[in-house]
């Protein structure tokens, strides 16, 4: 009883969010026209996002190139996030509409709601790209994909209209070209706006690391206290009976 009247509480979670990092790793994002590298930039976005995530939040990660690639299953071990994150590494072509459509099947996967009782979303895509997908299937069906699921995504188009990268000549080993990659911000703009999120356009890494901070935040809730007083003073209730009980049984004063 004295532990109950001192007020005894916990902190609860009162709904789990889930965002899905999805990252463009194809060879254009090694373009240096956002420091050091387009891909660098947002992996150390995605660390600092990491850092900072209310404990609310269950971050999965995926890649994307040639194919997606499911990196981390939506979790809240940070670590293991911030490891895959890490290993990101370049790849051929640009599977945008697959990245999607695997996205939205992760977020599917989790078996939660996707919006609060207030419509809010509770489950959210941060698709970071450069913007041109070069493989795959159209994102018009991905885009419906997500419709049909309730999935809003976020996008962030990355880079300028200046990013080149160096291309090896397949005709001659070893010997190098400059092929201009410039920020395809239209297909991402529209997918955002079909699905309901929001777009970012930038080219800073100080800038993206803000727009990964306000996700964060938005989505996320702060823990909730709830009372829990009501179990001591249930069990000093039971204590009391048992007691009481006892102390019958002991003075032999049952019939």
């Amino acid at each position: 009883m004295v532990i109950a009247f001192a007020g005894p509480y916990r902190n609860e979670i009162p709904n789990r969010a889930t965002v899905v990092l999805t990252i463009d790793t194809s060879l254009s994002m090694g373009a240096d026209d956002v420091a050091p590298t387009r891909l660098d930039a947002a992996k150390n976005a995605a660390r600092d996002f990491l850092d900072d995530v209310p404990a609310s939040i269950d971050v999965a990660l995926l890649s994307f190139d040639e194919f997606p690639v499911k990196q981390v299953a939506p979790t809240n071990n940070r670590s293991a996030v911030r490891a895959a994150v890490d290993a990101l590494e370049l790849g051929p072509f640009t599977a945008t509409g697959d990245a999607i459509a695997a996205s939205v099947q992760i977020v599917v996967d989790t078996g939660r709601p996707t919006r609060d009782a207030l419509g809010d979303p509770t489950a959210i895509i941060v698709l970071l790209s450069d913007g041109e997908p070069t493989t795959g299937r159209p994102t018009d069906d991905a885009i419906a994909d997500a419709v049909a699921a309730d999935v809003a995504i976020t996008t962030v188009a990355l880079g300028t209209p200046f990013g080149e990268v160096e291309i090896e000549d397949p005709d001659f080993p070893g010997s190098f070209y400059s092929q201009p990659v410039p920020v395809n911000e239209a297909t991402l703009e529209n997918v955002a706006l079909a699905t309901g999120g929001e777009f970012f356009s930038t080219d800073s890494f100080t800038d993206l690391a803000a727009v990964y901070r306000d996700i964060g935040t938005a989505l996320g809730e702060e823990p909730v206290r709830r009372d829990v007083d009501d179990w001591f003073v249930g069990f000093a209730l039971l204590a009391a009976v048992a007691t009481a009980t006892l102390s019958l049984f002991w003075f032999q004063r049952l019939p």
